[in-house]
């Protein structure tokens, strides 16, 4: 396949020019981010074979779920109503494909333990390596009273 003129070029100059800027993502992460925990389903799970990205667990005991500590992106400071903070969706951004479509992602402020889920998976051009987004649906709220 020939190339046509120089549109190819101005594009993969474009997703080089937007791949360096992302580094500053990396600072930012370290200021703002929120350390987290992300659940996964294995591959190897019977159940995520039948029902895909849509099955997840976050059992304790479930021996079919992988948990790792990770650091993201997350701001909730907008008015939310009072016990009810996870039932709107929002979106985070990453640099790194990390997290995927299905994963539960958990994390604790203020006596409040949240879980949102991974519904939502874009990445930013066709080079799908500069920039993810993230649409999180609210899964769990626990209020702890300790």
């Amino acid at each position: 396949m020939s190339k046509v003129g120089f549109v190819d070029e101005y594009l993969d100059n474009a997703n080089k020019f937007y791949s360096l800027a992302m580094n500053q993502f990396d600072f930012y992460l370290k200021l703002m981010g929120t350390d987290c925990t992300i659940i996964r389903i294995t591959n190897e799970s019977k159940q995520k074979e039948v029902f895909g990205s849509t099955y997840s667990s976050d059992l304790i005991g479930d021996g079919e779920i992988v948990r790792m500590k990770y650091r993201i992106l997350i701001n909730m400071n907008d008015m939310r109503k009072i016990y009810q903070q996870t039932i709107d969706q929002f979106e985070v951004y990453d640099n790194r494909p990390v997290m995927h479509l299905g994963d539960i992602i958990e994390f604790s402020r203020d006596k409040k333990t949240y879980k949102f889920k991974i519904v939502e998976e874009h990445a930013f051009s066709e080079a799908a390596d500069v920039i993810y987004r993230y649409q999180l649906q609210g899964y769990q709220e626990i209020t702890s009273l300790s």
